[in-house]
């Protein structure tokens, strides 16, 4: 039994994936993931609804700053009339950018506190449901698992979806609302220069987009490699009397700062590709605006448009440069969000082995507390050698039988 325990512990260990992963890790490939939170997401609609009527408040009071201030700029040009008079109606129009823009601020603030509470309640009954599911599934599926990637799971992924509902969805939905409506405005100030950026849009947008899903990919390799480094802590500090008492604490810190080190690099990858698209946004972007500012700036020196509306394309065009570049910035979290949820997903999805059947029996009203095995094979999951091979045992009631052998001999 000890040739066959040995073969079989040599077995089990080279076919363990390098770095210690049992499972695989899904990568999250487009936003399909994020469906698993739809039930979540129906079941606050009440929640849902309040802030998507403070957002779409805030985003429209925020759009009609640019037309107050454009007004508030032409209105001593043409109005007629004495000093106070002309300085009367300016200070009217600035009361009205002021009132607009303590107004914006509240809506928004109130529109953040539903949305992260909103985030906060998905997040905690996601946990609920997939910590109750993973009591469920058979200690096959666990033993898969290496030690603390179900602890990473229900902790760091459901942060990352959480992060994503309480914050980037409210900000991209924004941003987008904004974007959109800043572009609408600029064509209805002036269609000749809205026209001219709306046509530049596509040769901004595109390159921005390829890198996002480059973006994509390097998140969720970084997430797997920070899962990675929790879970060889979780194993080394749940085991830690054995690890001081075989003197093994160099090389479980060995292996922990690899798998730090590992995290490390592939962070670094998705900064630099992010910094890339910083660059992009920036040189892309901004420069298309400033060429449509620089067009604006010569109709208003030809008369052909007045102050105001350039004042008004000006932050119009603000508006819609920062959106873009939000945009960017928010893809990556989406992504990162979306690679959660694929990992929860796989988890919710997994089918418990064993299940309580439909029609229970009761056991009968006195046990004799006698056990048996006849014929027993066992082996872990899909190893070729058996831990149990043909295995019979009758225990009598009233007897005391010790199983002893060495690890992987079956004794479990």
């Amino acid at each position: 039994m000890t040739d066959t325990d040995s073969s079989f512990t040599e077995d089990r260990r080279a076919t363990e994936p390098a770095g210690g992963e049992a499972i695989n890790r899904p990568k999250a490939k487009s936003l399909k993931p994020l469906a698993l939170l739809m039930p979540y997401v129906a079941r606050h609609w009440v929640t849902v609804s309040i802030a998507l009527v403070f957002l779409v408040a805030a985003a429209a009071v925020s759009l009609a700053i640019p037309l107050l201030l454009g007004s508030a700029a032409d209105a001593g040009q043409a109005a007629q009339g004495s000093a106070e008079e002309l300085l009367a109606l300016v200070d009217r129009a600035f009361l009205w950018v002021a009132l607009a823009a303590i107004l914006s601020g509240v809506l928004g603030a109130i529109r953040f506190y539903f949305v992260s509470r909103f985030g906060e309640r998905i997040a905690a009954d996601l946990r609920k449901d997939l910590y109750a599911h993973l009591l469920k599934l058979s200690p096959r599926y666990h033993s898969q698992m290496r030690s603390g990637e179900a602890v990473s799971r229900l902790t760091a992924d459901i942060t990352l979806i959480e992060t994503f509902l309480g914050s980037s969805a409210s900000l991209a939905a924004r941003t987008l609302l904004t974007t959109t409506g800043a572009l609408t405005m600029m064509l209805v100030v002036n269609w000749k220069l809205g026209l001219t950026l709306l046509a530049m849009l596509p040769v901004a947008v595109l390159p921005v987009m390829a890198i996002g899903r480059v973006i994509r990919k390097m998140s969720n390799r970084a997430q797997s490699r920070l899962a990675d480094a929790g879970a060889e802590a979780a194993e080394a500090l749940d085991a830690i009397e054995l690890v001081q008492a075989y003197n093994r604490e160099q090389s479980r810190l060995g292996a922990f700062t690899e798998a730090v080190e590992a995290t490390f690099d592939a962070a670094m990858r998705r900064i630099g590709a992010r910094s890339l698209m910083i660059v992009l946004v920036s040189v892309l972007l901004f420069g298309g605006f400033v060429g449509v500012l620089w067009m604006g700036a010569r109709a208003v020196a030809t008369g052909s448009m007045s102050f105001g509306d350039l004042a008004s394309m000006v932050l119009y065009a603000l508006y819609a440069g920062s959106g873009f570049g939000m945009l960017a910035e928010v893809y990556g979290e989406v992504m990162r969000a979306a690679g959660a949820a694929d990992r929860a997903a796989e988890v919710l999805n997994a089918e418990p082995e064993i299940t309580a059947p439909e029609n229970p029996v009761a056991l009968p009203g006195k046990v004799t507390g006698a056990l048996a095995f006849e014929d027993v094979t066992f082996r872990y999951g899909d190893e070729a050698v058996s831990a149990l091979d043909h295995f019979s045992l009758s225990v009598k009631p009233g007897e005391f039988v010790a199983l002893v052998g060495p690890s992987g001999a079956g004794k479990t």
